[in-house]
């Protein structure tokens, strides 16, 4: 479970933009040549992946390789590990191991494999490649991506997607929101959206890009206009369950829209009576308005502390 330390600045949640929204200077993607890739210095495993989709981190060169066949064949991925775990990759107990990777960071697939990255700790680049890693392109998402520590993209069937990062501070428990969209796959970025959330940033989930949950490890927000605000859901926790600094929901544990008028997602409250006093427990709920409020389903199974 990725549970962080907190950090940043001021509140400014509701009213949305902490800054007038504005495109960043973004560079739409074109195939990159072997002059612009870090060049391969092993060789690729020799190994079946325990997935059909898999990314292999090489402990002796640090390297990475990606698969689609379970293993069949391997592509090296021309990024450097840590430019994957650029800014703060910390849980509260210490440094995230290398090898682990935040959820949501990269994916791997025949049609769509990508990363977000960065190299000098400020500008924040997406790398993808739609031929098995044959080729590579790169489009700029921020050139201000300083301080950067949660961040997570997803896409749509029609193209569109949604990258979001948070940046932290030593000196607060807030942290800075920044929203980016793109139509096209991620060869171009706008940003749509920037606000400030009270907490350090536990998960973002977008079910299309005009609707979309920030949680932190206490409250639930929601948008419904695109992120051009943010207003507080209200979560309804049985009177023998408690957040109490847990995790409201956390990444994988997407928001889904399973009929016309129903969300759903599980969030992770801590039980306090009965045999189970004391565990933790992951809870479905359901929202009938579009994420505003969130009635209680159903207890669902065990939440470990190494999961």
């Amino acid at each position: 479970m990725f549970v962080y330390d907190g950090m940043t600045r001021q509140q400014n949640l509701y009213g949305g933009n902490s800054e007038p929204a504005h495109s960043t200077p973004s560079s739409e993607a074109t195939p990159l040549t072997s002059d612009e890739l870090l060049a391969q210095q092993g060789t690729a495993p020799d190994m079946k992946a325990n997935q059909t989709n898999q990314l292999d981190l090489n402990q002796q060169t640090q390297e990475l390789y990606l698969t689609t066949n379970g293993g069949t064949n391997w592509s090296f991925v021309p990024l450097k590990p840590e430019w994957l775990r650029s800014g703060s990759y910390l849980l509260t107990n210490g440094e995230i191991p290398m090898g682990y990777w935040m959820d949501k960071t990269y994916s791997i697939s025949k049609e769509f494999s990508w990363f977000i990255y960065s190299e000098n700790q400020k500008e924040l680049f997406f790398l993808f490649s739609t031929d098995n890693g044959k080729t590579w392109q790169k489009s700029l998402v921020s050139d201000t991506a300083q301080r950067i520590r949660y961040r997570k993209a997803q896409f749509f069937a029609d193209g569109s997607g949604v990258l979001v990062y948070s940046s932290a501070s030593p000196e607060v428990s807030s942290e800075g929101l920044e929203i980016f969209q793109t139509n096209d796959h991620g060869k171009t970025w706008h940003r749509n959206n920037g606000t400030t959330i009270g907490q350090p940033v536990q998960n973002v989930s977008f079910v299309n890009p005009t609707l979309g949950f920030v949680s932190t490890r206490e409250n639930l927000y929601y948008t419904n206009n695109s992120s051009g605000s943010f207003k507080e859901a209200v979560v309804t926790i049985p009177a023998d369950y408690q957040t109490g600094g847990l995790d409201l929901f956390q990444s994988p544990n997407e928001v889904t829209q399973v009929s016309t008028n129903q969300l759903e997602t599980k969030f992770y409250l801590l039980k306090m009576s009965g045999i189970d006093q004391g565990k933790m427990f992951a809870c479905l709920y359901r929202s009938s308005d579009n994420g505003e409020t969130w009635q209680f389903a159903e207890q669902l199974s065990e939440v470990k502390p190494t999961e």
